[in-house]
């Protein structure tokens, strides 16, 4: 593709229109779809946020034991801080939260932009960005607060600071900052050390370029030494969340989480895209044919995540945004070979393009799988809300809803009791709080609660709702020191969960 200049303008505004789609999509999810991918996303990194600001929030059994580092909770503590000056709500505090992640979602699509101005007019650049900006997963994910969502948001930039678009210069001052980014990703998931080398090296090349790795380590130095720091400082021991984690992994063999087939994580994107995945992947390797680096280090997550035990989606999440990039690539040359010279008659199959993947997204996002995912947790995050925004609670009761498939204190206001209710002791613990969450099917025959609303979530591949979560209130305020101790969720392999959920009722399936 190529055409005049006069029409550059055009397209940097349909750039800017498309940055400014990008993040409405992902904080129309956010607040439209409310889900949970993963219980890791409220319990190791909202809920210790929440304590950090307001000082109350369940502990996760890795807190009591000093197995992560504070750097990302500390992160969100601070945007918590910056949302509790508009006020106390959860929806305040989080506000920060969503505006970031939404923004920090769309460093895929600046960098593929940029690259994509290497190669190819204006036009052409805003079709391979129109890929990462729209793609299901990538909008899907953005909002969720885990390490890996933030690390794929940085992976591309940590590449495009080392391998830069046209007529860029790498000073030594890049490639310090580019250091500084690898290093902040491994602080975020060190699991990444293997793909971080690859960037590294297609950034330094293997030899004769001294100069460059010392420039590289150098930046990648700061931040881990910052960990390492802040470990100490916190946990007792520097790096402590690193050590510790590889030792109870290491030590557990990731039985405790479970076991999955090596080549799991290699098949689940056709299972996520289904024939959509054909089309991307093809578009991929057409795209890694013009830049090859990102491709290496999408081969490089995938490898090292298929030889550990315990394999989740969420893992490999870090090499999606890398493949999209391609993928837009690849759909732009593909758009160049069919394009008359002009740019006004260009522009009909680039649109094209765009509605291509549009429409392949917007398919995915509507199947099964998806249909799951956008709906995980959701009766329990509506419940949620809706205490929130009563005026009158002062404790917030679990009965037969074991805490960690909820969202946690950090959904509720600041000032409001978070307790886990044994079966039976509902009579005593009922003075600690004034709102019960439980199962749809519970019927509870305490005389001073009524149920006060009932809201659905987990919607099946038939689109029926499998989960019921209802709400009960009581008058009359709350005593605190009637509930017993938070329990801790300690695995299996540590101590006897069986024990623990029989005392409590822990997601018993015949409640749900």
């Amino acid at each position: 593709m190529s055409g005049p200049d006069s029409a550059a303008p055009r397209v940097a505004s349909g750039f800017v229109a498309l940055l400014t789609l990008a993040v409405a999509a992902r904080l129309a999810v956010f607040y439209l779809v409310p889900n949970i991918h993963w219980p890791d996303e409220i319990y190791q990194a909202l809920e210790p946020a929440h304590r950090l600001v307001f000082g109350s929030g369940a502990v996760a059994w890795e807190w009591v034991v000093g197995a992560r580092s504070w750097l990302l909770p500390g992160f969100f503590a601070a945007l918590m801080e910056i949302g509790r000056a508009f006020g106390t709500s959860p929806a305040a505090a989080d506000a920060p939260i969503a505006v970031v992640m939404a923004i920090a979602g769309t460093a895929p699509v600046i960098c593929g932009y940029r690259w994509a101005r290497t190669w190819f007019d204006p036009l052409g650049a805003l079709v391979a960005a129109a890929l990462p900006a729209l793609w299901v997963d990538l909008i899907y994910m953005s909002g969720h607060t885990l390490a890996e969502v933030l690390a794929a948001d940085l992976l591309p930039v940590a590449l495009y600071l080392g391998l830069p678009a046209r007529d860029a210069v790498v000073s030594r001052q890049r490639l310090w900052i580019a250091g500084a980014v690898l290093g902040l990703i491994f602080d975020l998931r060190f699991h990444l050390a293997p793909a971080l080398l690859v960037v590294a090296i297609a950034i330094c090349g293997w030899r004769g370029h001294y100069r460059r790795w010392l420039a590289l380590i150098a930046g990648a130095c700061a931040p881990v030494l910052v960990l390492g720091l802040l470990d100490w400082a916190t946990l007792g021991h520097p790096f402590q969340s690193i050590a510790l984690n590889l030792w109870f992994n290491l030590q557990e063999g990731g039985d405790y989480a479970g076991r999955s087939p090596w080549a799991t994580l290699i098949v689940l994107p056709f299972a996520l895209w289904n024939v959509g995945a054909v089309a991307m992947l093809a578009a991929a390797v057409v795209g890694a044919r013009r830049f090859p680096a990102p491709a290496f280090v999408v081969i490089a997550i995938f490898a090292t995540y298929s030889v550990v035990a315990h394999k989740e989606y969420r893992f490999i999440y870090p090499a999606l945004p890398l493949i999209a990039v391609l993928a837009g690539f690849g759909t732009a040359d593909l758009v160049r070979a069919v394009s008359p010279r002009f740019i006004a008659r260009a522009a009909v199959p680039a649109a094209l393009a765009i509605l291509f993947w549009l429409g392949t997204s917007a398919a995915i996002a509507q199947s099964p799988i998806y249909r799951n995912a956008w709906t995980r947790e959701r009766a329990q995050l509506l419940a949620f809300d809706f205490i929130s925004r009563q005026a009158d609670p002062c404790g917030v009761g679990l009965y037969g809803v074991w805490w960690i498939v909820t969202p946690g204190a950090s959904a509720l206001p600041p000032r409001v009791g978070f307790y886990q209710s044994k079966r039976g002791d509902l009579g005593h613990d009922g003075a600690a709080f004034n709102y019960l969450v439980a199962w749809g099917r519970t019927e509870l025959s305490h005389p001073r609660y009524h149920r006060a609303a009932c809201f659905d979530g987990d919607a099946g591949e038939n689109g029926l709702w499998q989960l019921r979560v209802c709400v009960w209130r009581r008058d009359g305020g709350c005593a605190a020191s009637a509930a017993p101790p938070f329990p801790v969720n300690w695995p299996s392999t540590m101590t006897g969960k069986r024990e623990i959920a029989r005392d409590y009722d822990w997601d018993g399936p015949d409640e749900r």
